[in-house]
């Protein structure tokens, strides 16, 4: 406040980047008074300190766009802007906060920099212009000093990133640690949780017994929460960025990169509680993973967003069995937010050409590594990191993006994979004025597909101005918001995004489609997806000539991973005419569900076999419609326990002699054709 009037400055819009305003409240009259350039200061974040006849702040830019930051002096009379200090790495760099005077002095904080990169405290005296004093911080006081300081009784306190309140005694000249912030359990979750077996699990980036975050659960039916471990290494600092992962009980990993080292991938085995460091990830494979991998062909395959030969990152396949990583591609001249999502056998990603700042898509091949652009856009699509990664629903790909679009409030896109097709389905709404009409701006997180639609957050805009939780239909086009953030203590950021959980009575997977069409003219390909799967037994494949006497064709084990899984089945010998397929689902605990019904009609073919009941106990119906034939029965091992000539009709074998298990059949026909198939003998 200064002369009755507000003064502060926005870090977007104007003719460049940003601008410093006024506004009066007594006339609501709203000025712009200094337009920013990219070139010089600018990012202010924290508050402008009145001193007599200016203004001081400490913007992270500046002095030029490639600065660490500055102490910065704003002439309201004069509408000048002038340079009074320049942060640098070495002594400490950026400010989140301002300026305080003390003593005819002003003292702040750097987020960064410093003697070990933690942050510094400084003072700065304006007389002189110099900054004369500075106490850099330290993993014991507390990292990254992001507030702007307040002086009691004599003494500077200020609050970090990594929950402490840390107290400069400026007549002592000491820093220490006053306070910490409720880090017992763990603070910031910056990932999306995983469900697994009734219970979610997480990571938080800070608190725990070494401030260092903790991996955590919390049962959804109870609400009991649970820390699985503390996270204490030398060298590494945070557990974000990378998603968790979940395949048959053991929950995968990966922690940032710090001063010292580039991070490792990690194991947490639910069954036994144990955690194991797997692997220690390097500068030339790639570090710093973010967004989810993939398991295919019994590897997981993923982003590193740092390292490699450019140090524009890699992509990379990780074997959990062998502890193999291998850095499949060098990434060089793009902006990687997230993971994978797989279609057809192929992974997709969406990214930032580093150029132009232009949104992209990009495409790789875990058969050949081959990495390829598929699409590009420009920023009327939208811009920034996005949802990170894309969405699967209804075989395209959907994310989010925070920014960019002809009004800068972001947007969801769609990228279709057939066509490579890349285009904004809807562009989110202005963030202001806030209101119970405002639908919310700035897409952040994950989105999530359940029941034909995306659920996702904003950030901004809503009723209270702090975002808004949101449903859209991309068939439709309807978008919905569903609740107002609360702005007290509420945030949400980058990488988060909703999760599907079952509470105790839901059955353990979530469908993502189920498809059946003609291979090679005379059979059926059925392929299905899931995105989640917790005590997954499998899937017996059905088949049925009429749509209500199903009989079993084939069984696929289930993967029970908290990702997407794909599925598919061959039908070699359909049958003549219409044929309905569906899937029998089956848990480890005995319940089932049914898949929704596919048809596919094959016409007329002279040559059919059908064998009932499925299972059986001691009668084999075989059903004939077409001539003589030799039927042979074979077990697991390929071993024939039964050969029988059966002709056109209904012939009954008996199968007492038969252990338990499964059996396969072959007909061969006097014209040399053949039909095959499978059942289960009880």
């Amino acid at each position: 406040v200064y002369n009755n009037k507000m003064y502060g400055a926005m870090q977007f819009g104007g003719p460049d980047n940003g601008v410093i305003f006024e506004w009066d409240p007594a006339t609501n009259i709203y000025v712009i008074k200094y337009s920013l350039q990219s070139g010089g200061p600018g990012n202010f974040t924290g508050p402008f300190t009145v001193a007599g006849n200016v203004l001081y702040a400490t913007p992270n830019q500046g002095p030029d766009q490639f600065g660490n930051g500055c102490i910065v002096e704003f002439n309201p009379a004069t509408n000048a802007l002038t340079v009074k200090q320049s942060f640098v790495a070495a002594t400490g760099a950026g400010s989140y906060g301002g300026l305080t005077l003390y003593n005819g002095k002003y003292y702040g904080t750097n987020t960064t920099g410093g003697a070990d990169s933690r942050g510094a405290y400084f003072e700065w005296d304006p007389a002189s212009n110099i900054i004369s004093n500075r106490k850099y911080a330290t993993a014991a006081t507390g990292e990254q000093p992001a507030s702007t300081p307040v002086f009691v009784n004599g003494k500077l306190y200020a609050t970090t990133y990594t929950s402490s309140m840390v107290e400069w005694d400026v007549a002592a000249n000491t820093l220490t640690k006053a306070f910490t912030f409720g880090e017992s359990k763990g603070q910031r979750i910056e990932t999306r949780v995983i469900y697994y077996n009734g219970k979610v699990y997480g990571v938080t980036s800070l608190g725990g017994n070494n401030n260092k975050g903790v991996l955590f659960s919390k049962d959804v039916n109870t609400g009991v929460y649970s820390i699985l471990h503390h996270f204490n290494k030398t060298g590494f600092s945070f557990p974000t960025h990378s998603q968790l992962h979940i395949n048959n009980g053991i929950i995968y990993g990966a922690t940032d990169a710090s001063v010292s080292a580039s991070g490792v991938i990690y194991q947490y085995n639910i069954n036994t509680g144990t955690y194991t460091e797997r692997y220690n990830l390097t500068t030339a494979g790639g570090f710093n993973i973010k967004g989810t991998w993939i398991l295919a062909n019994n590897k997981y395959y993923g982003i590193a967003t740092s390292g490699g030969a450019s140090f524009g990152g890699t992509v990379f396949s990780w074997d959990p069995v062998t502890n193999v990583f291998t850095n499949l591609s060098n990434l060089s001249g793009y902006a990687m937010g997230g993971g994978f999502t797989e279609v057809g056998g192929f992974l997709y990603t969406p990214i930032t050409i580093s150029s132009n700042g232009n949104p992209a898509v990009f495409r790789f091949n875990p058969a050949n590594n081959t990495f390829t652009l598929v699409a590009t856009s420009n920023s009327n699509l939208g811009s920034g990191y996005g949802g990170e990664e894309f969405t699967l629903l209804n075989g395209k790909l959907y994310t989010g993006y925070p920014a960019g679009t002809n009004n800068g409030y972001g947007s969801i896109a769609e990228f279709d994979p057939a066509t490579n097709n890349f285009v904004n389905k809807r562009s989110f709404s202005s963030a202001y004025p806030p209101g119970a009409a405002n639908t919310g701006a700035a897409s952040n997180g994950i989105l999530l597909a359940h029941n034909g639609e995306l659920f996702g957050l904003t950030n901004a805009g809503g009723l209270n101005g702090s975002g808004t939780t949101f449903k859209y239909n991309p068939v439709t086009n309807v978008f919905t918001k569903l609740e107002d953030v609360i702005p007290v203590g509420s945030s949400i950021s980058y990488g988060n995004g909703f999760t599907i959980v079952q509470r105790t009575g839901v059955l353990p997977i979530q469908l993502n489609y189920f498809t059946v069409v003609k291979e090679n003219k005379t059979q059926a390909k059925l392929s299905w997806q899931t995105a989640m799967e917790q005590n997954n037994k499998g899937f017996a494949l059905q088949r049925s000539g009429n749509g209500i006497d199903f009989e079993n064709i084939g069984w696929r084990p289930g993967t029970n991973t908290d990702r997407t899984a794909a599925y598919s089945f061959i039908d070699v010998q359909p049958l003549p005419g219409l044929n309905y397929y569906r899937f029998q689902q089956s848990d480890l605990d005995g319940r089932t569900s049914f898949s929704p019904v596919k048809q596919l009609d094959f016409g007329n073919r002279k040559a059919f076999i059908s064998t009932y009941p499925n299972p059986v106990q001691d009668l084999l119906a075989i059903r004939n419609n077409f001539s003589q034939a030799t039927f042979y029965i074979v077990d697991g091992k390929g071993a024939t326990v039964m050969q029988q000539l059966i002709g056109k009709g209904t012939t009954n074998l008996n199968l007492t002699a038969l252990s338990k298990g499964v059996y396969y059949y072959k007909a061969v026909f006097e014209d040399g054709s053949s039909q095959a198939g499978s059942f289960n003998k009880n």
